[in-house]
């Protein structure tokens, strides 16, 4: 990294962390000819300076390692462009700004993760807690199952570590109702024949959409580097992990593998490998390229708004129900003249706020940049 271009960035970082004490508010930077936002924070592994945008994610380190830069590509990013074209502008942005590769060790591929996505509303039954003891793992391996559940029904099944091998089990279509925001992708479900339901209030409610996602990292793709005749096949090497990728996701399906319970053999490493799995190892088998799909908005201001109100609910209640405890009746029914007059109280305490003004310049800046986010 060019010394210049350090001190540009120690002093736009600076100017973010001046406008939020709480360091929450990115700052417009143009860096290569594009338009990115630098955070006020760092990131970990001694990363001083991060750069977004829509499509990747870049961090900097001191300028003497011999890795200094980093770079993610974002799933719309992805969706949007396609690798091959993200990977270009990336090194396009490096030299417009005059970046210099280390000669010897210049390009180390970090982390992959690979996801399918798919419709099963048998499987929904099936995630129950005692299904972590389907999962069968090498001897070897020091993997173990982890799960997240509500209501008695497991929403996400982890077997393994992110700086290793890791294969996860979750409701994707859960996590787009609730929170995600990447409703455009349920386009692409439609496409390949899904339906979403629909609830009383007309909002689609998706149901039955299990992504099964392969992560592999670390010494677990170092590991599997191998010698040829034309030299060694290095899966740290970007270029060496795409023609061996296929391979490489299906050994991380059956190294950390689901299976259908036998009731009649007690030995599970000979269990037959579960449905939801074979569906993966077999798609694998049928290579594909990264076909980009466009932009697709994802309403981030709108989940906002609605985070918000929830949160404004909520508290009404709680209020209401305080002065109100004694009065309850059995059915905890209130009434609602109380939260009105908490509505009232309220409004007068932010009027009558002597940093309101200042506050209200503070949350503009917040949420200038909202509606570019993914």
């Amino acid at each position: 990294m060019p010394a210049y271009v350090w001190d540009r960035m120690v002093a736009a970082k600076q100017q973010a962390i001046d406008l939020d004490d709480r360091r929450n508010t990115p700052l417009d930077f143009s860096f290569g000819d594009f338009n990115f936002q630098i955070l006020p924070n760092g990131a970990a592994g001694g990363k001083e300076f991060v750069l977004i945008s829509p499509d990747i994610r870049m961090e900097f380190a001191s300028r003497n390692r011999s890795f200094a830069v980093s770079w993610r590509a974002t799933a719309a990013g992805l969706w949007e462009h396609g690798l091959d074209r993200l990977v270009d502008q990336v090194f396009f942005i490096l030299e417009k700004e005059g970046f210099r590769p280390n000669q010897k060790y210049w390009r180390k591929l970090s982390r992959a993760d690979y996801a399918f996505d798919i419709e099963a509303a048998s499987f929904t039954n099936e995630m129950i807690p005692e299904i972590v003891h389907q999962i069968i793992c090498p001897k070897e391996a020091k993997a173990r199952g982890d799960f997240f559940a509500r209501s008695g029904r497991v929403e996400t099944l982890t077997v393994g570590s992110k700086r290793g091998l890791q294969v996860q089990i979750y409701d994707k279509g859960l996590e787009i109702t609730e929170m995600s925001g990447k409703t455009w992708m349920t386009d692409i479900w439609m496409n390949n024949g899904y339906s979403p339901e629909t609830d009383k209030n007309g909002k689609e409610v998706h149901k039955n959409v299990w992504r099964l996602e392969v992560r592999m990292a670390g010494n677990w793709l170092k590991s599997r580097s191998k010698k040829t005749d034309d030299g060694v096949m290095n899966m740290k090497d970007p270029d060496h992990f795409i023609a061996n990728m296929w391979s490489l996701i299906t050994e991380g399906l059956y190294s950390r593998r689901l299976t259908s319970r036998s009731e009649t053999d007690s030995n599970r490493r000979r269990w037959p490998l579960h449905p939801l799995y074979a569906l993966a190892a077999a798609a694998c088998g049928h290579q594909t390229a990264f076909v980009p799909v466009g932009y697709h908005p994802t309403e981030k201001s709108k989940k906002l708004q609605d985070m918000l109100i929830a949160n404004i609910a909520g508290t009404l209640r709680s209020l209401a129900v305080l002065r109100l405890r004694g009065a309850l009746d059995e059915d905890d029914v209130f009434n609602m003249a109380e939260v009105d007059t908490a509505i009232n109280e309220a409004r007068a305490t932010l009027t009558a706020d002597r940093e309101h003004h200042r506050k209200i310049k503070k949350a503009r800046e917040r949420y200038e940049f909202v509606d570019n986010a993914k």
